[in-house]
């Protein structure tokens, strides 16, 4: 009777382990379901912010250019001759 009784506890506690393995396969193939879900939207509003932020930048970089390019033509209209002055020179007769 006691070995009957030890073999049906065994065998009962296989069988609860085996519903609670099956569910946790269950809970955890929802769970990764879920994170690549999570994964996949999130790596896809990654792309696009970089996209975004590429554009912008690169229009900076240009700005940047353009004043860069336009205080130098500036600067060169500007720019005074080095060295000392020539005094004029008047000529009477």
């Amino acid at each position: 009777m006691a070995f009957e009784q030890e073999i049906a506890g065994k065998l009962s506690d296989i069988e609860t382990r085996t519903k609670l393995l099956a569910a946790l396969r269950k809970e955890l193939a929802a769970a990764s379901a879920n994170y690549l879900n999570e994964a996949r939207s999130l790596s896809k509003r990654r792309y696009e912010i970089a996209r975004k932020l590429e554009k912008t930048v690169e229009g900076e970089i240009n700005d940047l250019a353009m004043k860069a390019s336009s205080k130098s033509r500036s600067l060169a209209r500007t720019r005074k001759p080095i060295g000392r002055p020539r005094a004029s020179i008047a000529w009477s007769t």
